[in-house]
């Protein structure tokens, strides 16, 4: 049905549908927001470093087993930490302990950014793996914003990360990938 949601402080409308479900409730829609302040919405990053050594307290939370979540979320500009990306539009699901987030496609640095965040809880043992794609982007301007002004030129760039653990230093210890 047509639902208005404020979370975080932030103004969403589209459809939403709350059920009951054999593990607990379900919920499933499409949501859009004009502007969309993930500091807000996810909070500061976790701590990584603890006294000069990867931080051993959990960083990645646990899927709550009992929410299931279908969500389609769009929003003409997403911000997170000071970082903008244009034209978002995600995906949120929650199912059987494992959640994820994928970005289906945004603008960013004048390219397009697609990637995928998931967390798979399994038996007490955390898997999770992290994805990015940034195609035919302004790479001056990607590294402009981070500091580094030196750099001009148009280009990709890929990464792709697998780990286990929920701490820095968990996460770091078993880290494979390709970037």
């Amino acid at each position: 049905s047509d639902a208005v949601v404020t979370l975080g402080g932030q103004r969403f409308e589209g459809d939403l549908a709350v059920m009951k479900s054999p593990t607990g409730v379900a919920v499933s829609g499409t949501m859009a927001a004009d502007a969309l302040d993930l500091d807000a919405l996810i909070g500061s990053p976790p701590t990584l470093i603890d006294g000069g050594d990867w931080s051993k307290t959990p960083a990645l939370p646990a899927p709550n087993r009992r929410l299931d979540l279908d969500l389609r979320i769009s929003a003409s500009r997403a911000v997170w930490r000071g970082h903008a990306i244009e034209d978002a539009a995600a995906a949120v699901s929650q199912r059987e302990g494992r959640f994820g987030v994928k970005l289906l496609d945004a603008g960013y640095a004048h390219g397009s950014l697609t990637g995928e965040m998931w967390i798979d809880d399994k038996q007490g043992v955390c898997d999770s793996k992290l994805s990015l794609a940034l195609e035919n982007a302004d790479l001056g301007a990607l590294l402009a914003d981070f500091g580094d002004r030196n750099f001009t030129g148009q280009g990709s760039l890929k990464l792709s990360v697998k780990a286990h653990g929920r701490s820095p230093a968990e996460i770091v210890a078993t880290a494979d990938g390709d970037v």
